[in-house]
């Protein structure tokens, strides 16, 4: 036979008991602890985070160079429209494989113009 009555001792008020049951539990223990070594960063010494502004500006001017003439070059040759749109969509997106991550993406220079004038991207590194 089981004894019902049996659960936490209690004495005088059970306040204090049910708080600490219903508090949230603490995981900290079952954290693995990072090592120092991949805490670090892995960029070596001298070499800046960001990319230059020509950086910057050569990527998006190679990339809006290679949009427009594969894009334009498909459009000479296609034969439907679903040729050139794959024409452009397929340049996009070896642009953006290969810049995007200098540049931002853009690969418009009227969408620059207007992020920059906008505020959403800065007309200087570092700003």
């Amino acid at each position: 036979m089981t004894d019902k009555t049996s659960g936490p001792a209690v004495s005088g008020s059970t306040a204090p008991a049910r708080a600490a049951e219903t508090a949230a539990p603490d995981f900290q223990d079952l954290v693995a602890p990072v090592p120092d070594a991949v805490r670090k960063e892995s960029v070596a010494v001298g070499v800046s985070r960001a990319p230059s502004a020509g950086a910057r500006w050569a990527a998006e001017f190679a990339g809006t160079t290679v949009l427009v003439f594969a894009g334009v070059g498909t459009g000479i040759f296609a034969t439907q429209v679903i040729d050139s749109a794959l024409g452009f969509g397929l340049g996009l997106l070896a642009v953006l494989v290969a810049f995007g991550h200098v540049s931002g993406g853009h690969f418009n220079p009227a969408v620059t113009l207007a992020a920059v004038v906008s505020g959403r991207t800065p007309a200087k590194v570092g700003a």
